[in-house]
């Protein structure tokens, strides 16, 4: 195939809004269009089609997370946004009928067929379980025989059609994801499409399958075949995508799914304060739903809780007074319920970077023990501490400490990570007391005063 995979690809830039910008897949004209999030690349040009396909795996792993996207959906951060999963596109079910086919081949459905009489192999079991034995008198006393015996062959099956079915599917899967895949087109369909008849036959095969494996194929090609049907004009798809509007919910999730550690029986919402009028003697709520008070991630390390939250930001944005001021209120709230200690509660921003091999000297790498379910290495470094002028700065929590995340690292593996939380902590604790020179300058004021 003449087109390497760095032509389907294209990412977020600094001079791109991030919270306006699709992620995914976008197919126009049946060509496919891949959009990176912001901080995979410094310069698409330059990376490897590998890496570039890899980080493509990962993020199709991502967007096909249906727990991952459910939550992004309900986040705090997609209720500030107009954030939308556009997920109709069945990717990862036009993936497995292509990955099917180059394993395998086209399917063709066999049966074993069992009938009494010599027409194969003959099956004792099911002949000893079903047939009556007959028994026989001889000169050596007496003989069970089985007159009638139970045998077994393969036969073809005549129909056809899910052969046919599954032929169908795998050319439009060429045709739609193959070129992600440097697949050709090599597959020409015998059918021309019929819904009527295609979801019959493939209904009933669903209904009668015990085989997981082929079940999955069946229940892979029913799904392209209704989405082929409501969405085809003339049999032919135009603009559609797997993808979302914004990835910032995506991010905030993948982070507190690495990150988030709550003491047994504990809630998140614990953690959240609320606001209140009393007007007249009866109490009324001042919460906003959308713009609820609610921390991104909860994370505990022995004695010590650290206040997360994740932002998305590019184009060297930083997180301003509304959100230093949110982080500020989590911790004091934190404070005043008794679940820490000043002494022991720390404020996080985290955000995306993409790293360099030029720049380990500021990141620090951990990677787990050599398992099965190896993760690699996470990539993060310190980016700075943010506070304000009304705090004294002694408390941990009176500065938040930045620390940026490598977003590949984290698309490559976003579980529970016991080694990531413990490298975060020491990196957080080990800059939070740095004095910045806005807490020395308020120190300086106050000395004059």
């Amino acid at each position: 195939m003449s087109n390497s995979f760095k032509d389907f690809c294209c990412q977020q830039n600094d001079a791109q809004k991030a919270d306006e910008q699709f992620v995914g897949v976008k197919f126009e004209g049946g060509k496919p269009q891949i959009f990176f999030p912001y901080g995979c690349f410094f310069d698409i040009e330059t990376v490897p089609d590998e890496e570039l396909r890899e980080t493509f795996s990962n993020l199709m792993g991502a967007l096909s997370d249906q727990n991952l996207i459910e939550d992004a959906e309900n986040s705090n951060y997609a209720s500030t946004m107009e954030f939308e999963a556009k997920l109709d596109f069945p990717f990862q079910e036009f993936f497995f009928v292509l990955d099917y086919y180059l394993s395998f081949g086209l399917y063709h459905e066999t049966e074993k067929v069992y009938k009494q009489g010599v027409h194969g192999k003959i099956n004792w079991s099911r002949t000893i379980k079903r047939i009556q034995p007959q028994v026989c008198e001889t000169e050596n006393g007496s003989d069970i025989v089985y007159l009638d015996l139970i045998s077994s062959y393969t036969t073809q099956n005549k129909n056809q059609l899910v052969t046919l079915i599954h032929e169908f599917c795998v050319a439009q899967a060429q045709r739609l994801i193959g070129p992600l895949y440097n697949i050709e087109q090599s597959v020409e369909p015998t059918l021309e499409f019929d819904y009527e008849l295609f979801s019959t036959v493939l209904n009933e095969k669903c209904s009668k399958t015990f085989n997981d494996r082929k079940l999955r194929l069946f229940n892979a090609m029913q799904v392209i075949v209704e989405f082929l049907h409501g969405n085809s004009v003339n049999g032919t798809l135009s603009e559609f995508c797997f993808g979302v509007t914004s990835f910032a919910p995506i991010w905030e999730k993948m982070l507190d799914r690495i990150f988030g550690n709550l003491r047994k029986g504990e809630k998140k919402e614990a953690y959240n304060p609320h606001c209140g009028w009393l007007v007249g003697g009866r109490e009324k709520s001042a919460d906003d739903k959308k713009f609820a008070m609610r921390p991104d991630s909860i994370m505990w390390q022995g004695e010590n809780i650290f206040i997360i939250d994740a932002k998305f930001y590019t184009n060297g944005n930083l997180p301003t007074s509304s959100s230093i001021s949110k982080q500020m209120v989590y911790a004091e709230f934190a404070e005043q319920k008794g679940f820490a200690s000043g002494e022991a509660i720390y404020n996080v921003f985290l955000l995306p970077y993409c790293h360099d091999a030029d720049d380990d000297h500021a990141i620090l790498r951990f990677v787990e023990p050599t398992t099965k379910a190896q993760t690699g290495p996470y990539m993060m470094r310190f980016l700075g501490t943010a506070s304000g002028d009304w705090l004294d700065g002694s408390k941990p929590y009176h500065k938040i400490v930045g620390v940026q995340l490598d977003v590949k690292s984290v698309m490559r593996n976003y579980r529970r990570n016991e080694i990531a939380q413990y490298a975060l902590a020491e990196k957080v604790k080990e800059n939070c007391w740095t004095q910045s020179s806005l807490v020395q300058s308020v120190q300086k004021r106050i000395n004059k005063n």
